[in-house]
């Protein structure tokens, strides 16, 4: 899996990687719904990879959904001020 790939998830909705992350030797990926047309749309997930890549795993443990989440997004900030 790549930036910008589009994956398709149990739910059978589509989703497009937007950011990569690694923090304490795990990687996740902050992933934005797409539809049929590849067009984005609001819902945004993140997800653990597991496995080399080959299963995703939703966060569900809060604390980390937050940290991982705020890692994001100061990610994003820094990139729109340059």
């Amino acid at each position: 899996m790549n930036l910008y790939d589009i994956v398709t998830l149990d739910n059978n909705k589509e989703y497009v990687i937007c950011k990569t992350l690694t923090y304490k030797e795990k990687e996740y990926l902050l992933l934005i719904r797409v539809d049929e047309d590849e067009n984005l749309l609001d819902e945004r997930l993140i997800v653990e990879k597991l496995n080399n890549g080959k299963t995703l795993k939703k966060i569900k443990e809060s604390n980390l959904k937050q940290i991982i989440s705020e890692k994001f997004a100061k990610m994003i900030i820094e990139e729109l001020k340059v």
